[in-house]
């Protein structure tokens, strides 16, 4: 209910552009400027835009890495609230504590990650700016998984979630700017591509955590962190291969 009324406002509220809104005044628009917008797609260019994404290598790998993204992101908001009262012993209360507490570490990911990919562009120029931060977190995001079975203290597992959390998210500021460079115009309907692979991956996700438990009996626990690594390693193995370039 409460995102239905969001977006009713939103559907208020937002234009592409000030000057479309029924509310702004001569003053406003005077202050403002003309802006010089991008025409939308139409029928034919919206085909052709469609057919480049789909033969783009570098769209192709950010697709792969969002499936693996959020097999290992999807693990925190499914599976993990189990796993702390059921394996670590924890209340349901103080288990949601804790699950926002991981998740909250995201939201700061968000907002370092802009600085981060920023700071890498101007470096390092638009690919570099746009891989390393995708890259080097996702490389955390694997080590942290990676300890989580070794984590004899359950404050411990915690941070070790936390920092996938806030990794997780570090690298999406630069994944988000990555779909308006490959994108260009049709950027929406690239994010969507992506977005939609990503999905797939937090669905698969949720299925393949019961499937590992079973699979490895008594060492299941351990099978699930490292598959987890690995998915997260394999990810930041693909946005190295990615190769940019601007869309149009």
């Amino acid at each position: 209910a409460i995102g239905l009324v969001i977006a009713f406002v939103f559907w208020r509220v937002v234009r592409s552009s000030p000057h479309e809104h029924p509310r702004v005044n001569a003053a406003e628009i005077e202050l403002i400027g003309k802006s010089e917008g991008e025409a939308p797609l139409n029928a034919r260019e919206f085909k052709s835009a469609i057919g480049s994404l789909l033969k783009s290598r570098s769209l192709w790998c950010n697709s792969a890495a969002q499936v693996l993204q959020n097999i290992g992101w999807g693990f925190l908001v499914t599976w993990l609230p189990t796993y702390l009262v059921r394996e670590r012993g924890v209340g349901e209360v103080e288990g949601g504590r804790m699950l926002t507490c991981i998740l909250a570490f995201g939201m700061l990911g968000q907002i370092a990650g802009g600085f981060y990919c920023d700071w890498a562009t101007r470096r390092f120029g638009l690919r570099w700016g746009r891989v390393l931060p995708m890259a080097s977190a996702m490389t955390v995001c694997a080590a942290a998984y990676a300890c989580c079975p070794f984590a004899t203290s359950t404050w411990a597992l915690v941070c070790c979630c936390a920092l996938v959390s806030l990794c997780t998210d570090l690298a999406n500021p630069a994944l988000w700017a990555f779909m308006g460079d490959v994108g260009g115009r049709a950027t929406a309907a690239a994010g969507g591509w992506g977005n939609m692979w990503g999905n797939l991956g937090a669905s698969a996700g949720a299925l393949l955590i019961p499937w590992l438990m079973r699979v490895g009996g008594g060492d299941g626990k351990v099978l699930v962190f490292l598959t987890l690594s690995l998915a997260s390693w394999w990810r930041a193995c693909w946005c190295w291969r990615a190769r940019w370039r601007r869309g149009k």
